[in-house]
């Protein structure tokens, strides 16, 4: 995942005039404080949604010891309640405050264009959750950012907490790489075992070797990670989403012309959690392992 970087975020701790904040181009801050280290952002509008979408943002964020900004992302956030854009941003911020109630929350408002605002605002993001239902889709940014993307499929009331266990598809090509950082620090950050899936149609499916000598990399830095690595003879959507159900997430990559890709598409209709999607390079998915069927594209 993407390491603060000095400066570059606001946690919000607090009301503060909107002066004492330094927003990116295109964003308003609302209310909020100076901040420290790079936060979970999480976009929102008025639908049922987006507020269990911030529910899980701040279980996240205080997961991972950051604060939490929620970013109104849609032009018209009074379109279907009745309720000012700060009215909004405000519900949202009670709902992540009796969720965690000692996270540091904070609100910003995007006055540009929503797809550019939130790019802006993801350059300095830990995590981009998204939870508006009417604003920017993954197929917009996905590809497009630095940090990683998260899907959360949820109830109004919130999903329940982290519980099963981190499921990443890998495919055997240079995405593996981003696919797998994501996968350790969600795994790390919520103490859960992580099992990686790799899907095939040969006759005796395995895991490729670069895969297995990542995994060994990337124990290193992680070494309460508990990895289990499968291969299976399945159509890569169908083995990730039946994998998907009792566990807190699934981590795959985006697709090798940009956006969600196939699978990524397929999963957002078909996970039973939340779908992160790796920070992968636009184009990055040249491969490295032997001709296997592409899991995360």
């Amino acid at each position: 995942m993407n390491e603060p970087r000095p400066g570059a975020a606001m946690a919000l701790a607090g009301a503060a005039e909107p002066a004492d904040l330094v927003a990116p181009a295109g964003v308003s801050p609302v209310v909020g404080a100076p901040v420290v280290g790079a936060p979970v952002v999480v976009a929102v509008d008025d639908s049922a949604t987006a507020f269990g979408a911030v529910a899980w943002a701040a279980d996240e964020a205080a997961a991972r010891g950051c604060g939490l900004v929620v970013l109104g992302a849609v032009d018209d956030l009074a379109v279907g309640a009745g309720r000012h854009t700060g009215g909004v941003l405000e519900h949202a911020r009670g709902v992540a405050r009796r969720r965690q109630p000692s996270l540091v929350v904070g609100v910003r408002r995007v006055d540009d264009e929503p797809v550019a605002g939130l790019l802006d605002v993801a350059e300095d993001a830990r995590l981009l959750v998204l939870g508006a239902a009417r604003g920017p889709g993954p197929s917009d940014l996905v590809g497009r950012t630095s940090c990683p993307v998260v899907v959360v499929l949820a109830s109004p009331d919130g999903p329940a907490g982290p519980d099963g266990r981190v499921v990443a598809g890998v495919d055997g090509t240079t995405a593996d790489t981003a696919v797998l950082a994501a996968a350790f620090g969600a795994a790390a950050a919520h103490d859960l075992p992580l099992t990686v899936v790799h899907a095939g149609h040969g006759p005796r499916p395995r895991v490729p070797d670069d895969v297995d000598d990542q995994l060994a990399a990337w124990s290193v830095p992680y070494p309460s990670v508990r990895v289990t690595a499968d291969a299976v003879q399945e159509e890569p959507a169908t083995a990730l989403a039946l994998r998907s159900s009792g566990a807190a997430l699934v981590v795959v990559g985006g697709g090798r012309h940009g956006g969600v890709g196939t699978v990524g598409r397929a999963l957002l209709t078909a996970s039973a959690c939340p779908l992160l999607f790796a920070a992968t390079p636009l184009g990055g998915r040249e491969r490295t392992g032997p001709g296997t069927a592409d899991a995360a594209s």
